[in-house]
This record gives structure tokens, sequence and C-alpha cells, in this order.
């Protein structure tokens, strides 16, 4: 009985009215839903079919301004129309493959890319890129402060990352046909790991900077820059039968300076055509460290010299 009465009591407590009690009369007024919408929950667009249909030359096609994601892996099947995955027609567009991959399949063109020029203020992000003529293609006139970062693009059979005007930062670009990286003046190119691509490794052009990258295995050059670039705490290895790092292409001077890189196992080490500053690099086992004659009057007598004119402090074993 003792024991009956103790249960009756336990639960006449849990199921007293003051626990189921409510409030007897609603709050004036409409009743408005706590829900959150779909909107809410996930405030971008999902790349597909139906919100980014695609047209004659690519997959998928975005048009409008916004936040856009993969939700899955896409192959890109070009066989019949060549292709591209991904085509921007507009600016203020950011793309994050969320994890996912694109590959291309027989024929497909390009992984992303835009339709024309004068786009800026791209963003593409957090994915993988693979088997592509060019994993990522945006180097129209016109584009600029464009945005790759956290993205691993292989297996191109032309150029990895291509872009006009902006910043490539935290990437993977390996085994693609042509070159690496490829940006245009006033660009960052940091905290790469760039190899064993068919052509240079990274390339820049004017007013650049190149820092904090791992470099090795590309066929041409490591890192080649045009004009007042700034290079530094690189690891440059085993890049073919060129350089390095190389300062100033083609025509075009250098005035470069390349600071605190760890230069070795290249054909030649640190070379520049003009003039630039190689200060504070361990350059070694190539088979010339260090060439800074090229076409400067000033250091004609400084081929293969380890620290005569434009270049002091460096370590050559």
């Amino acid at each position: 009985m003792k024991l009956k009465t103790t249960l009756a009591f336990a639960i006449s407590s849990l199921i007293s009215p003051a626990a189921l009690a409510g409030p007897l009369d609603p709050p004036p007024g409409p009743i408005e839903s706590t829900m959150k919408t779909l909107t809410e929950v996930e405030p971008r667009t999902a790349i597909n079919s139906t919100n980014t249909p695609g047209d004659s030359s690519s997959a998928f096609r975005i048009t409008q301004s916004g936040s856009y994601y993969l939700a899955q892996n896409f192959s890109i099947l070009g066989f019949l129309s060549n292709i591209d995955a991904i085509e921007i027609a507009a600016s203020n567009v950011t793309i994050d493959l969320n994890g996912f991959t694109l590959t291309g399949l027989s024929g497909a063109l390009n992984g992303i890319v835009t339709d024309g020029t004068g786009y800026r203020n791209i963003v593409i992000k957090n994915g993988t890129i693979q088997s592509f003529d060019t994993g990522i293609d945006l180097d129209g006139v016109d584009e600029e402060n464009i945005t790759v970062e956290a993205i691993t693009v292989i297996n191109s059979d032309l150029t990895g990352i291509a872009i006009r005007n902006g910043r490539v930062s935290d990437c993977s670009v390996k085994d693609n046909g042509g070159s690496g990286i490829v940006v245009s003046n006033n660009s960052f190119v940091e905290t790469c790991t760039v190899e064993n691509n068919g052509s240079d490794g990274i390339n820049a052009g004017i007013g650049s900077i190149i820092r904090d990258n791992i470099v090795r295995n590309n066929f041409n050059d490591g890192i080649r820059v045009s004009s007042r670039c700034i290079i530094r705490d690189n690891l440059v290895t085993q890049n073919g039968t060129a350089t390095g790092i190389k300062a100033g292409i083609q025509i075009y001077g250098s005035d470069s300076l390349i600071q605190s890189n760890v230069v070795v196992d290249n054909e030649f080490g640190l070379r520049s055509s003009t003039v630039s500053i190689f200060a504070q690099n361990i350059v070694s086992n190539n088979v010339i460290d260090i060439d800074i004659s090229g076409s400067n009057p000033g250091l004609a007598d400084q081929a293969s010299t380890p620290n005569g004119a434009g270049a002091w402090d460096n370590i050559v074993p």
C-alpha cells in the first residue's frame, strides 16, 4: 500500500495542473510562425539546372549577383557541344563549391569561366576542379578583384588557375598540362602548393606579390614575374630545365625584390633580366645558383656570382 501511494504521488506531481497549464487567453493580434524559411536557413542559391540553367556553351550559368553553392558533385560531359561547367555572367558573385568536385568529361572545356569582360568582385572557394581545359579562367579584360581560395585544381589540359587581377590563396594546383597559376598585374599568390605542372609553376604580372608558396617539379620556371614584384618566403625546388625564380619576362624590366626564399635543385636558382635585389635567400644545388647579368649593363660581370651588385646576404653553400 505504501508503495502504491508513493507512485501515485509521483505521477500526480508529473501531471499536476501547474506543470500542464498554459495561458488561457492567447495574445492579441495574428499568430505568427516561429519557423525559419528555407532562405533564412540557407541564404544562398544552389547551383543546378533549375536555379542556374545553362545554355549552348555552359552546363550552368549565373546571371544575377549573389551567393551560390554546390550541393553535390557534378561531372560535365562536353562530347557533343564542348561546354564549360559554370559560366559567370554578373559581378558580385560568390561560388562556394562546398567541398564538392567539378569533373570534366569527354571534351568539356573549362571549369569556371566568365562570359565576357568587366565582371568584378568574384569569389571562388572550397572545392575541387579536375580534368578540364582550364580549371578556373577569369582572365577577361577589365575583370578585377577576383578571389580564389581553398581550391584544388588538377589534371587540366592547359592552365590550372588564371585570373586577371586579385588573390589566389590556400590552393593546391597540380598535374596540369600548362602553367599552374597565372595572374595579371597587382595580384597576390600566397600559401599555395603548385607542383608537377607542364609549364611555369606561378606566372605573375607587374606589381604582384608572391609569398609563402611551395613550388616544385614544374617543367619550366618555378616562379616567373614581370616588373616591380615582391617574391618572398617561398620554397622553390626541382623545377625543370629552367629557373627557380625568374624576375623579368621577355622585353619587360624587373626591379623586383626576391627575399628569404629557399631555392634548391633547379637549373638556375635566381635569375633576373635587369635590376633586381636578391637578399637573404638560401640558394643551393642549382646548376647555376645566381645569375643577375641579364641585359643590364650595370650588372654585366655578375653572372653566377653569389653576392655581387644587386645581391647580398644570400646563403650559397
